[in-house]
């Protein structure tokens, strides 16, 4: 089982790790490439050696989401401990993952976000102010040679 982590972000594999809080080699639990590269096919994600780009946004939090939950599996299975004072406990660890996972998904719902169309001109202007919001891709005249 091999584990990759450059920290630089530069292949989906490294978003997916960074994304997910799976970046540290020396943790007591990691998911391997092989479960990343699984959960990414599960999510029609074929390469993850490639840059990532913004049209696979969406899909990279979903497969982020899927292993933040494998990772939680992972610590809740862990026992709880304490040595010289200090506490750790594998299911608060546990209980971070799923936050995470949770947090991801509502990421990929929100990048998802699809423009509608045929609303009143102040709407629109209002929406593209509004830069929380997913912005059009697409716009009337954007092909025109000006």
């Amino acid at each position: 089982m091999s584990f990759t982590y450059a920290g630089d972000a530069s292949t989906l594999l490294e978003v997916i790790r960074l994304e997910s809080g799976d970046s540290d080699p020396k943790a007591s639990e990691t998911i391997s490439d092989q479960e990343i590269e699984y959960f990414g096919e599960q999510n029609g994600m074929t390469d993850l050696d490639i840059a990532p780009t913004t049209a696979l946004y969406n899909q990279i939090l979903s497969v982020a989401a899927l292993v933040a939950e494998a990772l939680a599996g992972k610590f809740a299975k862990e026992a709880s401990y304490s040595a010289g004072g200090m506490n750790e406990s594998a299911n608060q660890k546990a209980g971070e993952c799923r936050r995470r996972a949770s947090q991801l998904r509502r990421r990929s719902k929100q990048a998802a976000g699809i423009h509608v169309g045929g609303r009143s001109e102040s709407d629109k202007t209002a929406a593209k102010d509004r830069t929380n919001l997913p912005q059009s891709a697409f716009s009337r005249g954007m092909h025109e040679n000006a």
